[in-house]
């Protein structure tokens, strides 16, 4: 917030009052020079998000949008009514939930293992090694993830020789060619894809906790699972919140991994609500209908941060009571 400059009030060399001039004191020439530097963001920022979410919702109310202006035609919530009445869409998301909670659990208690894991002195050139090989599925494109995800899990895949090397006999099943295990194929290729990402950011956490509380909770004779949980779990809370809306907010917009992997099928099992607005918008050329739907995950990922921001809030408060 910028300070108000400061008024003073300027007179005559014969001590009649004249008009009131303003000084702008250091603290205001930082603030002006804060405002300065962080304008061309704020422009480039209005320009690439602010204004294609206002077109998105303007079309949002409009059939044949890209058609010539005498065709186009205002429908009010038409299209969002259609969708509330569509199966399509509420299969995309149902599947879009399950996609988010398991990935998310999934993804937060394989980073926090492997955090932990590594956290723990041992040679540090093994150590390198380990993470650039964790590393590797977020460095990586995603298309290139999820093209990598098809080959092994393919009838012939390394899934499949691997389980029959180990005597389990379950043939050349297709994991991503029926309903009953494609999606979940897909949400176990996803947390694959994504906890690097948790495993970075935790073991960075896991760094920063004091080594005298370790000590002195080892001290206490407090066993491993105590300390992970009375020590080093409370330390972690912000970090965790952070990585679990990051993480929550990038799976519920989840595009290029199902699509390359799935296409959506088999029978539309596997279509989440990016992969559906996709269909809706260069499948069936609805595309007032597609931008209701980006508007509705839109405001379903605002509700999620708000609701995680509040819930971070409301644990600050509860540790400051304590």
């Amino acid at each position: 917030m910028l300070a108000r400059p400061e008024a003073t009030e300027r007179r005559t060399p014969d001590g009649k009052r004249g008009g009131r001039r303003f000084n702008v004191t250091s603290k205001n020439r930082a603030n002006l020079t804060g405002w300065a530097f962080a304008a061309p963001g704020m422009l480039v920022l209005m320009i690439m998000m602010v204004i294609p979410i206002l077109t998105v919702l303007y079309d949002s109310f409009f059939v044949n949008i890209y058609a010539t202006t005498s065709e186009r035609t205002f429908v009010g919530f038409e299209n969002f009514r259609s969708l509330v009445e569509d199966d399509f869409f509420w299969s995309a998301a149902s599947n879009t939930a399950i996609v988010v909670v398991f990935r998310v659990i999934l993804t937060l208690g394989v980073g926090l293992m492997l955090a932990i894991a590594l956290n723990q002195p041992f040679n540090p050139r093994v150590r390198g090694v380990i993470r650039s090989v964790v590393m590797l599925p977020w460095l990586l494109a995603s298309s290139v993830v999820a093209a990598i995800g098809v080959l092994i899990l393919a009838p012939l895949g390394i899934v499949n020789s691997t389980l029959s090397t180990l005597g389990i006999a379950v043939g050349n099943q297709p994991w991503l060619g029926q309903t009953s295990t494609a999606l979940w194929a897909v949400i176990l290729w996803s947390v694959w894809r994504g906890f690097p990402f948790v495993f970075v950011m935790l073991l960075a956490g896991l760094q920063s906790v004091p080594r005298d509380l370790l000590e002195a909770a080892l001290v206490d004779g407090a066993r491993p699972s105590q300390r992970l949980r009375y020590v080093t779990l409370p330390h972690l809370r912000g970090v965790i919140f952070v990585v679990a809306l990051l993480e929550t907010i990038w799976t519920m917009r989840l595009f290029d991994l199902v699509y390359v992997m799935t296409g959506g099928g088999p029978l539309g099992s596997t279509h989440v609500l990016a992969t559906m607005i996709y269909e809706i918008s260069f499948r069936d050329l609805e595309f007032g209908r597609a931008s209701a739907a980006a508007i509705v995950l839109l405001v379903l990922s605002l509700i999620v941060a708000v609701l995680y921001l509040w819930l971070e809030r409301r644990g600050d408060r509860g540790q400051a009571v304590i």
